[in-house]
């Protein structure tokens, strides 16, 4: 069994305490990774259906201090040196897939492949016919397809309880469409 624990990167704990300190304390008493959240920013007007509270509102203010989940997992990677670093939740509609993947990928490798569980593969197409790619690593039975955009909702991110592994290291992109394929740790 693996231990991770979630290191605020928000409210004042990251400045009163230390986001470095607070990951180092959770690797040196045995964590296996350290996790964070993610928001892009907070809003002034009242949210109502929030499930996380009694009276449906979100509590945190919108001047509450957030760090960007990315460049502080890159942080983290500086400041430990075994254990796993992820976000819970990438809110990725609000952010460039294409910043988000290359981000991602220079973290997992500047950290030694210590970022997030798994591995993401990104196929974009942007071409108006359909485009074959090569997987470049693994086996066929490593990879999982996670998003296809090409397909209607909800069939377009699947569920994981119903992934099955691919069939070949080839995978056809439609027409403009985006494709995650991830790996399982």
């Amino acid at each position: 069994m693996r231990l991770s624990v979630n290191v605020p990167n928000f409210g004042d704990l990251p400045e009163r305490i230390g986001l470095g300190t607070m990951a180092r304390e959770a690797e040196a008493a045995g964590a296996d990774g350290v996790w964070l959240a993610d928001h892009l920013l907070l809003v002034d007007e009242v949210m109502t259906g929030y499930p996380y509270a009694p009276d449906g509102i979100y509590p945190q203010p919108a001047t509450l201090p957030f760090y960007d989940s990315l460049a502080s997992c890159a942080f983290l990677a500086a400041a430990t040196e075994r254990c796993r670093i992820g976000i819970g939740v990438l809110v990725l509609p609000q952010r460039n897939v294409l910043e988000v993947a290359k981000v991602a990928a220079t973290i997992d490798r500047l950290s030694g492949g210590r970022f997030a569980e798994g591995d993401l593969y990104v196929l974009i197409n942007a071409f108006w016919e359909p485009v074959p790619f090569r997987i470049q690593e693994g086996t066929p039975r490593d990879w999982h397809r996670i998003v296809d955009t090409s397909r209607p909702s909800p069939e377009d991110v699947i569920d994981p309880a119903a992934e099955s592994p691919l069939d070949s290291l080839r995978y056809v992109v439609e027409p403009r469409s985006v494709v995650v394929l991830g790996t399982k740790v």
